[in-house]
């Protein structure tokens, strides 16, 4: 039925019960009972199809509604291989948003230019220009940069997730100049690099160089150390808390390699306990605490108590070794020779209160416990022992709880001799070992003589006795 409704003021074509078709005088809006197909098997023709949707002076819209809760599709079908084509043209500019059949892929082009690809499957997705993410085009909340790469965020990175299966990894790569990581916080705020793993297992950031070596700072979670390593040794190992730690190889401050001008010091240093360094050598190997100074300069150990101060020093310039309390030398002795000067009383022994021997800085007075023995069996050379006093009397004096003697031993054949000098003039008494007899000379002459055994005597000079009651031996005077 085609029916001019007057009352409705519609023209309709219906069936026997439903309007198919409604049309709107005037304005001309048409609606359909059914779908609208232009073209197709049942009707169309060959060659393209089209229809249009325009106004002459307003605008023009397709609105596709869905009714019953139901979803709602625009739907363009192409063969295969061939394109689906949404086209948004403004003036002569176009852009096209087309499932680019023979690739496989969701574009958007400007007609010459591929603006935004999207692979099916993978969602592999390329844009051309620069990408913002944000709800303010002005100050978007991502940007990538298509000339340079740049990205820009101004919210947390992401790489994987609490539920996201297998590794994960980032790479800044540069193919011909440098690759950098810059971690900078704002205001009075902190920056860090954190890398978090679960319980026991390894933290690291490794330090590589292609074809060479590479050196890993790890977070060891088993020993709970943090280490320093290249891909077989630990070089340095660092324990939580009390802070210990353990080099591999030699430990330098300072020096030619890094060093620079100025002063260098390293500290040992306990808030409220003991502080020590230790030099142990291993593999019976001997151990040395080195200090090195220019030639000249002094090589200086300092034991300091509060205030108070000894170094024991190298002094380079005096080229010898001594022991100050930081303006007096206490003690000195030189290299080569072994010459020793000691500012003080010097006290040899383990008991300091009893020592074994004693040497009076003051007055140069000397006491021992034990014998006197200058020279030896095998030195050679002549020794000698000298008591001398620049103003006053010198002396020797033997004490003894029971006998004393003084005894001179020379070799057979030799001369043990008591000489008693007085200015040029002296007095001499010798064994005289090569005719064994015990003599008196003034130097010159002999002026008593005693043979061994047989006792005879020999005076040069006349012979003197006085006596009051004295029985003289039946020996006759020759």
């Amino acid at each position: 039925h085609i029916v001019n409704k007057g009352m409705r003021d519609r023209l309709v074509i219906a069936d026997n019960e439903h309007d198919l078709a409604v049309f709107t005088p005037v304005v001309g809006d048409v609606k359909y009972r059914g779908d609208f197909t232009v073209g197709g098997g049942l009707i169309g023709s060959a060659g393209p199809k089209a229809m249009t949707i325009r106004s002459l002076d307003s605008a023009a819209s397709l609105n596709l509604i869905s009714g019953n809760r139901s979803n709602v599709e625009l739907k363009l079908s192409a063969p295969d291989n061939k394109d689906s084509i949404i086209t948004l043209a403004e003036g002569s500019n176009r852009f096209h948003i087309l499932n680019h059949g023979s690739a496989d892929k969701l574009m958007i082009t400007d007609g010459s230019t591929e603006l935004m690809g999207i692979y099916r499957g993978s969602g592999d997705t390329y844009v051309r220009g620069q990408l913002k993410i944000g709800r303010d085009p002005a100050n978007p909340m991502f940007v990538a940069e298509s000339q340079n790469g740049d990205v820009g965020m101004q919210g947390d990175l992401t790489i994987g997730g609490r539920s996201i299966r297998g590794a994960r990894s980032a790479t800044i790569r540069s193919k011909d100049a440098a690759a950098m990581l810059h971690i900078q916080s704002g205001g009075p705020n902190d920056a860090g690099l954190k890398i978090t793993t679960p319980h026991n297992r390894n933290a690291s950031i490794t330090l590589k160089e292609t074809n060479g070596t590479a050196f890993h700072i790890v977070n060891k979670g088993m020993r709970d150390r943090l280490v320093i390593a290249d891909n077989e040794h630990d070089l340095a190992v660092f324990t939580p808390v009390v802070g210990d730690v353990k080099y591999r190889g030699d430990f330098t401050v300072g020096g030619g390699l890094i060093g620079s001008a100025g002063p260098k010091a390293m500290t040992i240093r306990s808030l409220d306990s003991a502080a020590s360094l230790n030099l142990i050598s291993g593999n019976r190997s001997n151990v040395e605490l080195k200090l090195s100074a220019p030639d000249n300069k002094d090589s200086i150990i300092t034991l300091a108590e509060g205030s108070n101060r000894f170094h024991i020093l190298n002094h380079g310039s005096a080229d010898k070794l001594m022991i100050t309390d930081g303006s007096t030398e206490l003690m000195g002795i030189y290299r080569g020779s072994g010459d020793t000067y000691v500012r003080g009383q010097l006290k040899i022994g383990r008991n300091p209160i009893d020592p074994m021997f004693v040497a009076e800085s003051q007055n140069g007075d000397v006491g021992m416990q034990g014998d006197l023995t200058i020279g030896g069996r095998s030195i050679r050379g002549a020794r000698s022992a000298t008591i001398q006093s620049s103003d006053s009397d010198a002396s020797l004096d033997l004490i003894a709880a029971t006998d004393a003697s003084l005894t001179l031993n020379a070799a057979a054949d030799n001369l043990a001799t008591i000489t008693m000098n007085e200015g040029n003039h002296s007095f001499v008494m010798q064994n005289r070992g090569f005719d064994d007899q015990f003599v008196l000379t003034d130097g010159e002459h002999t002026l008593m003589s005693i043979n061994r055994t047989s006792g005879n005597t020999h005076f040069r000079g006349q012979i003197t006795v006085s006596y009051t009651h004295l029985t003289l031996p039946t020996k006759r005077i020759v």
